[in-house]
């Protein structure tokens, strides 16, 4: 993929750009012990944009690393505070599709999905034994799903700063009716849309908003969700 990416990145360009590689993931560690590298790390603090494919692989033998290749990936978010992934969608009608086309004619979707905070950072993260009078009997595993006023209010005001450049329209995810997260990230979301009134707001239900996407998908514009 990343080759790939280099010869359209070279063919695309209209300055001459200094291409450097370097190693992250399950390669970085048969080569070095680390899935992410010290001169890795270093060599992205002295770039100016980093070009990433997948981290990992399809191996049955990576559920045995802990913790595995992914969390390279994870580390690097927080050192280049990557905080928010965009990610597009828009239908092309010489693109065939399993949905009606008639229905997605006009779909121009952006969703904002928050990196670096919820259930992949929040502590404690552990898989633990369960006992029952001295005798382990079996396995549990535990990941600690939170979030902070700030790391809502940053993703929330990029969210609506986006939307006033498109069809002024969030619609915010969340699990607020079970999950005390998603509460705190509704309040704020809520609070910080008080200083975009030209924009409107939609809070709904994860699995709800997926449903309504897929048979509305043309009514949405911008989607802002948390990390998971």
């Amino acid at each position: 993929v990343i080759k790939e990416s280099v010869k359209v990145l070279n063919a695309l360009t209209i300055r001459q750009i200094t291409i450097k590689e370097s190693l992250i993931g399950r390669t970085a560690f048969e080569s070095t012990g680390s899935f992410l590298p010290v001169s890795t790390v270093n060599m992205v603090k002295a770039s100016d944009a980093v070009l990433l494919g997948s981290v990992g692989a399809n191996r049955t033998t990576d559920i045995t690393y802990y913790p595995g290749p992914e969390t390279a990936l994870l580390k690097l978010r927080k050192l280049m505070s990557s905080s928010i992934n965009l990610r597009p969608i828009k239908h092309y009608d010489s693109i065939n599709t399993s949905f009606p086309n008639d229905n997605l004619k006009g779909t121009d979707i952006l969703v904002l999905r928050e990196l670096t905070s919820g259930i992949y950072f929040g502590k404690p993260k552990i898989v633990r034994k369960t006992y029952a009078q001295t005798k382990a009997t079996s396995l549990e595993g535990v990941d600690t799903m939170k979030y902070s006023e700030s790391e809502v209010r940053s993703i929330a005001h990029v969210a609506f700063k986006s939307a006033r450049n498109r069809k002024k329209k969030i619609l915010s995810v969340d699990k607020a009716n079970v999950l005390e997260s998603s509460k705190v990230w509704r309040s704020m979301v809520l609070e910080v849309s008080k200083s975009y009134n030209d924009v409107r707001l939609w809070n709904n239900y994860i699995d709800s908003a997926v449903i309504e996407i897929l048979a509305n998908p043309r009514e949405f514009d911008v989607v802002l969700s948390g990390n998971l």
